[in-house]
């Protein structure tokens, strides 16, 4: 019986594990949190459209009678040398590896300290409780995070300013986007500040590269993730994560699968994205080279939420409407529903 080790229970992580229910490997699941956490539903606390419980799954109760052990642990340092993964409560050993420990915040050198995150629940909560007593509130980082946190703040009647590098806001995605963003922005009243790269981040304000600065109340850092600094660091990978094979194996070790935050590959990273690949590490666990299967990188439709609208992204098209911000919303019930079915078809065997 192979020994399969998962770090991480974000969208990758669980996901490798629901699709291993019933199969006939030993599964563990290792994570420091003893919850799942819907991330992009996040920004729904801004204005109470969720709560902190309808946006996290509890592990244990979602792994009980699957066979999968899940232990709430932090991953040390990982040896793939020797096939093991040291963590705070001791050592495991496995026969093959699944690397989903997600991602940190990109800094770029910078101490962000001052500023909140949007990246975690616990973050996000901290933001939250900062923007209800702000006036002024600037966002770093103008893609589809920050400018979704933008949009939520400014219905809660804040001003808010945006500030990217990039001369327009999802500049990763079609133009076409891009320029319903600004009309929003414009309507809304939002200060959308592009080719304005950051130099420095203080309490009260945050300094641009071209000496001039912004004054806020607080700011939330949305600029983007880089792969989890566990990975890198005992890995020796850079900031982009673990390089992967057509399988979504780690090169050099072979045993070893990465996906999501931590893999280094040409897609957004979007939890829809992450569930895809989930997909296929799963059915590449154990099996013959020539039996498996590819990831295709896919492209699927975005969805941005835009305060109370929404912007749906595919290719070289965009489309706004409310239609949209409801659909997100549905995104997240279908997504818990499917967890369940997962579940209940891995126990009887489908």
């Amino acid at each position: 019986m192979a020994k399969v080790l998962v770090l991480g229970a974000g969208f990758a992580g669980v996901n490798v594990c629901m699709n291993l229910i019933g199969s006939e490997h030993d599964v563990e699941l290792l994570d420091i949190n003893g919850s799942h956490e819907f991330k992009p539903g996040l920004v729904d606390l801004y204005r109470e459209r969720h709560t902190e419980d309808e946006l996290r799954v509890n592990l244990n109760k979602l792994f009980e009678d699957t066979g999968v052990k899940f232990s709430r642990e932090a991953v040390e340092d990982i040896d793939p040398a020797e096939q093991k993964v040291h963590t705070n409560a001791g050592t495991h050993d496995y026969t093959y590896l699944v690397v989903a420990l997600g991602s940190d915040p990109a800094t770029y050198g910078m101490d962000v300290s001052s500023a909140d995150g949007f990246y975690s629940l616990t973050s996000a909560k901290k933001s939250v409780k900062k923007v209800e007593d702000a006036e002024k509130v600037t966002v770093v980082g103008a893609g589809y995070v920050g400018v979704e946190v933008a949009g939520e703040i400014s219905e809660m009647g804040k001003e808010v300013s945006v500030v990217d590098s990039a001369t327009r806001p999802m500049s990763t995605g079609n133009e076409e986007s891009s320029h319903k963003i600004i009309d929003y922005m414009n309507s809304e009243g939002i200060n959308f500040k592009g080719g304005s790269a950051v130099k420095r981040v203080e309490e009260t304000k945050v300094v641009l590269e071209n000496g001039k600065s912004i004054e806020h109340d607080a700011c939330i850092w949305s600029a983007g993730v880089q792969a989890s600094k566990t990975v890198q660091d005992s890995l020796n990978v850079d900031r982009d994560g673990v390089p992967v094979d057509k399988y979504l194996r780690w090169r050099k070790y072979p045993q070893v699968f990465a996906l999501g935050d931590c893999a280094d590959l040409e897609v957004i990273d979007t939890a829809h994205n992450a569930i895809d690949q989930a997909e296929v590490v799963a059915k590449n666990i154990d099996v013959p080279r020539k039996d498996m299967v590819e990831y295709d990188g896919s492209e699927f439709p975005l969805l941005v939420s835009l305060g109370d609208s929404g912007l749906m992204m595919y290719k070289e098209a965009a489309l706004q409407s409310s239609v949209f911000r409801k659909l997100k919303d549905a995104v997240m019930k279908v997504y818990l529903l499917n967890l369940r079915k997962k579940k209940l078809a891995g126990r009887i065997g489908l």
